[in-house]
C-alpha cells in the first residue's frame, strides 16, 4: 500500500518570503505617504507666501510702508540669514541675490482676511526678539519684499524657505501730500426726531460730498454728537450713491439745538481726513 505525505501549513521558507514581501510593501506605502505629506507641506508654504505677498503689496500701496514690527530687525543681513538657513539644514543659497539690508518680522495682525498654515509665532516676537527662539514666522526683506519662512519645510533632502527667489528690488513709492480740497461737504439737510416724548432724539441728514479720486470711498465713516457731549463718538461706515449722496442717521442723542457731524475718509496714501460740521436744528 502506498502512503502519501500530508503537507499541512506553510514551510519556514515560504513564511520568510511572505514576511519580507510584506515589509517591502509596507515600507513603500509609508515612504509614499510621507512623501505626499511633505509635498503637501511645501505647497502649503507656497500658498501662505502667495497670500501674504498679495496682502503686503496692497498694504504697501496704501500706506507706503511694510506691515512689520519696525522696532527690531529679525536678522541684520543676507549673510547672517544664510547661516541660519544652513543651521536649519539648508545650503544658505536660498536667498534672493537682490536682497539688501535687514529682514523684518511681518506683523500678520496688520493684514486682514488671511488664513495661513504657518507663521503663528509672530505674536511672541514683540516679547522676545530672538531669531533663535522664533522661527515659525514670516520675515521680509525691506528692499526686494522677498518673504521667507526661517523654520523651513523639508521635502526629501531639500529644505524650502521661500518661493520664487529672484525678485527685483521694489521702488519706494514717492507719495505727495493730499489736501482736503478734494473732500468737502457740498450740502446737508438735517432734521431731528424726538423719541416717544423723551429727552432723546435721532437726527436724519441727507448729505452730498465733493470727493475726488485721491480718496478711498469705501473707507467713509460718520458719527454724530450733541454739543457739550463728552462721550466718545461712535463711527459707522457708509456708502455714497452715484451722485455722491447718502442719508446719515444718528444714534440716540441728548435733545439739544446744536450738534456736530463728523465724516472720515482715508486717502490713497492711507492718511485720514475728517470733516467737522456744526449743525443747528431748532
Amino acid at each position: 500500500m502506498m502512503k502519501f505525505k500530508n503537507n499541512k501549513g506553510v514551510t519556514l521558507v515560504v513564511l520568510t518570503i511572505t514576511i519580507i514581501v510584506l515589509l517591502i510593501v509596507t515600507s513603500m506605502i509609508l515612504y509614499n505617504s510621507r512623501n505626499q505629506l511633505a509635498i503637501k507641506n511645501v505647497n502649503n508654504l507656497y500658498s501662505d507666501i502667495e497670500a501674504i505677498s498679495t496682502k503686503v503689496s496692497d498694504y504697501y500701496l496704501k500706506n507706503n510702508s511694510l506691515p512689520i514690527f519696525e522696532e527690531n530687525t529679525y536678522i541684520a543681513n543676507s549673510t547672517q540669514l544664510g547661516l541660519l538657513f544652513k543651521a536649519n539644514g539648508g545650503t544658505g543659497n536660498e536667498i534672493n541675490p537682490n536682497d539688501s539690508g535687514p529682514y523684518y518680522v511681518i506683523n500678520l495682525s496688520k493684514l486682514d482676511n488671511l488664513t495661513l498654515n504657518y507663521g503663528r509665532d509672530y505674536k511672541n516676537w514683540s516679547e522676545d526678539t530672538s531669531f533663535q527662539a522664533h522661527q515659525d514666522i514670516y520675515i521680509i526683506n525691506g528692499v526686494t519684499h522677498q518673504i521667507y519662512y526661517p523654520q523651513g519645510i523639508t521635502l526629501s533632502t531639500t529644505i524650502y524657505f521661500t518661493k520664487d527667489v529672484g525678485a527685483e528690488p521694489v521702488e519706494k513709492i514717492e507719495s505727495s501730500t493730499i489736501s482736503d480740497e478734494g473732500f468737502q461737504l457740498a450740502s446737508i439737510q438735517a432734521n431731528k426726531n424726538t423719541i416717544d416724548g423723551e429727552t432723546k432724539i435721532m437726527i436724519d441728514a441727507n448729505i452730498t460730498l465733493t470727493i475726488s479720486s485721491d480718496f478711498q470711498k469705501d473707507t467713509l465713516k460718520y458719527g454724530w454728537k450733541a454739543a457739550n457731549d463728552t462721550n466718545e463718538i461712535t463711527f459707522t461706515q457708509f456708502a455714497l450713491d452715484e451722485s455722491n449722496s447718502a442719508k446719515l442717521t444718528s444714534k440716540l442723542l441728548n435733545d439739544n439745538t446744536s450738534y456736530y457731524l463728523y465724516i472720515k475718509v482715508l486717502d490713497i496714501n492711507g492718511e485720514e481726513h475728517t470733516i467737522e460740521k456744526n449743525v443747528t436744528i431748532d
